[in-house]
């Protein structure tokens, strides 16, 4: 077995959360061959997990930062569903099998360079900087463009919550482009169409992201393989920075020659 340890905190830090029990989770993903126990220790809403896995690659990391998201949240749901009160886990730092700790963000990096309609610039210090200027009132003024935007970000914030997230979000930029909620099946025909339409999306680009999410929406919790959320994620990024780039441009179609069919 090999060992691992991630921590972080409970936010926000008004109440102090102590628990005086560590439950010991258990389990197997067996597409992956892994079987993973982790226990929790939380105590001044600061979060110790202990982690075995039955296996080590570049692949296990992620995995069990996913899981290890999903454990401590059902933890902290249950108090949230209890006192009506909403805390939010935040896991930053992660402690090696050779005893060495390193501070991390849970990232999806392939996704930045598919965000053409806000500007990224790496800085001297190490640093980002991004121009939302131009793209904040766009969002801001658009609450189902704002909403599909918290979906698809939530798609790499929150354990294994990836196809769902991402099947929200396509479908609430269609809302977007509609302009309301659509009133009856043909209506959600023509507004699937003004979306692909606008942005040179096919309807089989589209429909992968939506056919994807349909289990995990419905309840599912089978086992997703990493390349099935990667392809969903860079779908639905691409297909919100066109969105966004729409409005940005005067909500104009996109021309072909920029923004080839897809």
């Amino acid at each position: 077995m090999t060992n691992l340890k991630i921590l972080g905190k409970i936010k926000p830090a008004t109440h102090k959360l102590n628990f005086d029990f560590v439950p010991e989770v258990h389990m197997t993903i067996s597409a992956t061959n892994i079987t993973l126990k982790c226990t929790i220790e939380i105590q001044d809403s600061n979060i110790i997990v202990n982690c075995e896995t039955s296996r080590w690659g570049n692949d296990v990391v992620p995995l069990v930062l996913n899981y290890v998201f999903d454990f401590v949240n059902a933890e902290i749901d249950l108090i949230i569903f209890s006192s009506g009160k909403a805390f939010s886990v935040h896991l930053d730092n992660i402690v090696w099998p050779d005893g060495t700790s390193q501070t991390f963000v849970i990232e999806a990096p392939n996704m930045s360079t598919l965000a053409t309609a806000c500007a990224l610039s790496a800085q001297p210090d190490g640093g980002f900087r991004v121009e939302i200027k131009d793209i904040f009132n766009i969002v801001c003024t658009r609450p189902p463009l704002m909403l599909a935007l918290r979906d698809l970000c939530a798609a790499i914030k929150f354990g294994n919550n990836t196809l769902a997230n991402c099947g929200r979000a396509v479908e609430g930029m269609r809302k977007a482009m509609w302009g309301q909620d659509e009133t009856n099946n043909a209506e959600e025909r023509a507004a699937w169409e003004k979306l692909r339409n606008n942005l040179n999306i096919t309807r089989t680009y589209v429909q992968s992201v939506t056919d994807a999410s349909r289990q995990p929406r419905h309840g599912s919790s089978a086992y997703i393989s990493p390349t099935a959320k990667e392809d969903a994620l860079r779908k639905t990024w691409t297909i919100m920075d066109r969105l966004m780039i729409f409005y940005r441009d005067g909500e104009q179609k996109l021309p072909l020659s920029t923004y080839p069919e897809l």
